[in-house]
This record gives structure tokens, sequence and C-alpha cells, in this order.
């Protein structure tokens, strides 16, 4: 069972309220156009198969933000707008998946040796730097439905904080 099933499986039984409706997934061209907008030629499969079971509708129900398939396209241009005002630097294969009320980012990078489920890592205009927010994609995603079924403790935990993006080392390292 793909990851997106599986997950899709484990929101419905937490929250039995939910209905298989309330999911939509994306096609493949349509998936296709996310990448192109956000200039990336790869995305890993974890995240693949979560916009093919929900990425329409019903992800938005565990992000809380602009991350379905109708607000991924211009989600990149409005991080780079932010970063640019706080002169962060940021490699150019991540794909933006999140963006709460224009104060809160999530992204992951699309190369690299943990491509296929890398690691999260968020922008706040709270914090100083970028933060790791998680190891893994599909980590990050059961954090956020295990934060929701029990409604306590942070919604976002930070793994490590105050990182910068070294362009010349190609890593988000301690400012």
């Amino acid at each position: 069972m793909s990851f997106g099933k599986s997950f899709k499986k484990a929101w419905l039984d937490t929250f039995q309220s939910h209905s298989e409706s309330m999911f939509e997934g994306c096609t493949q061209e349509e998936i296709n156009f996310l990448m192109q907008k956000q200039g990336v030629s790869y995305l890993p499969k974890v995240y693949r198969d979560l916009l093919k079971v929900m990425g329409r509708s019903g992800i938005y129900r565990v992000l809380e933000g602009d991350c379905t398939y109708y607000d991924l396209h211009v989600l990149k241009d409005r991080f780079d707008s932010i970063t640019e005002r706080e002169n962060l630097k940021y490699p150019a294969d991540i794909f933006v998946f999140n963006d709460h009320q224009g104060y809160i980012f999530y992204f992951f990078r699309t190369k690299g040796t943990q491509k296929s489920n890398p690691p999260v890592y968020g922008y706040h205009d709270a914090w100083e730097g970028f933060s790791r927010l998680s190891d893994s994609l599909s980590g990050f995603f059961i954090q956020q439905l295990e934060w929701k079924k029990h409604k306590t403790g942070p919604d976002l935990i930070q793994l490590e904080t105050g990182l910068d993006y070294d362009m010349e080392l190609d890593v988000f390292d301690k400012r």
C-alpha cells in the first residue's frame, strides 16, 4: 500500500467523523505542472503518493494552510519574496509544500542522498533562520496526524534551529 493510501486510512481510522469523500487526489499531469512551477525535476515518492490521494482536497486538514494543488504552484514564489526580504538563501531544489498565513513555510529538498524521504525544514518569521522539523517527510506527516489526534504539545517540533543554507557546501548548517 502506498504511503498516501496508508496515511489516508490512518486519518480516517483516527477521525471517524470524516469520510472518504473529503479526499481528492491530483493527476500525474497536475503533479508535473506543480513540479514545473516550483522548478524541480523530482518529487519524493512519499509526497507524490500523498498528492495522488489528497492533493486537491484533504491534505489541508493535516497541514492547515495553503497546501493543496490550487495553492502549491505559487508557494515557492511567496517563499522567495519572504526569504529575499530577510536576506536568507536556500537551495534551488526545494519544494515548498505549505504556507500558513505568510509567516510559516514547510519545505523539503528534492536532490541529494535523502531525496526519497527527505528531512522537512521550516521557516517561521519569529525564528532565526530555518529549522529542521523532521528527519523524514513521512515522519513529518505522521507527527502532524499524532498532534491532531491528541492536541497536546507543540504542533511544530524544531529538531535543529538557527540554520542557514551554505551555498558552497550545499547544506543547511548552524549559523
